[in-house]
This record gives structure tokens, sequence and C-alpha cells, in this order.
């Protein structure tokens, strides 16, 4: 049975800028834009793990409160981590899940790291766990897709 449909060609080069384009435009909601609150002055922390997620819960948020800081951090890194395994050669060591999920633990440390550090917003650990899950599970979707494969082909 001959295959119609129609495949979409990348080239690396293409994924790298879709990727620089990407970290540009999270580079300015987390940092510069007013949109996601980003204003100067606001520094916290929160070390215990599930705490903002549990006191979202319980002090009567809105859903969408609790849904937006879930998603968003989830998402967040789930498109450096989708293009990730189309970059590498096929002959290249594959990561493990294990690997990738420290990977995104230490880009979201950065990421919250900063805005502590610039005074724009809270550092949460809950955040890092949300982001680093994103990350792993992205990954992993990319790595066994074969819609992706054939897909995006990678020249």
């Amino acid at each position: 049975m001959k295959d119609n449909r129609v495949y979409l060609a990348l080239s690396k080069r293409d994924l790298w800028f879709l990727l620089l384009v990407y970290l540009i435009l999270i580079f300015y909601l987390l940092f510069l834009s007013p949109i996601c609150g980003r204003t100067r002055g606001t520094r916290s922390w929160n070390i215990l793990p599930l705490y903002t997620i549990f006191s979202i819960l319980y002090k009567g948020y809105p859903l969408d409160t609790l849904l937006l800081n879930i998603a968003g951090n989830l998402g967040l890194l789930m498109p450096p981590a989708f293009i990730y395994p189309l970059l590498k050669k096929a002959n290249e060591k594959k990561e493990t899940p294990v690997k990738l999920f420290f990977m995104g633990i230490l880009i979201s440390l950065c990421i919250e790291g900063l805005q502590w550090v610039f005074f724009l917003g809270c550092f949460d650990v809950d955040d890092i766990l949300l982001n680093a899950l994103g990350f792993m599970f992205a990954w992993l979707i990319g790595q066994k897709s074969t819609v992706v494969k054939k897909t995006f082909i990678a020249v």
C-alpha cells in the first residue's frame, strides 16, 4: 500500500533555529515579561516538595491557578527535550531517563536560581521537579515516537 502522507523535513540547522527562538521566548517570559508577573522586588523560596501545589489547593485558589502552575511547569522544558533527540546523531549514545531527569533538574535550577538572584520571583522546588518531569517525558515521547521520526527528518 502506498504512503500518501506528506512529511515535513527539517534540517538540523532548522531545529537549532527553532530551539533558539523558543529559548529567547522563554527567557523573555521568565525574566522580563510583566504579563507573567515578572517585576523586580520579589524574592522568596520554597524547598519543601509539593508545598506550593498543596498550598494552592488548600488556600482556596481557583482551579485554573493550580492547572496553570502544573501545566506551565511541566510544559516549560518540553520543546527543548522533544527537539534534543532529533539533533543527536544516530550513532551517538542515547541518554537514560534518569540522566534526562537530572538534566531537567539542572536546567530548572539555573532558571529558578536566576529568578531568585535577580529578585524576579520564588525559588520553588516544585517548579524544579515539574520542569524535570516534563523534560524527561517529552524526551521519552521524542525517542519512542515513530511519527516524530518520520515527520521531522533531520538531515
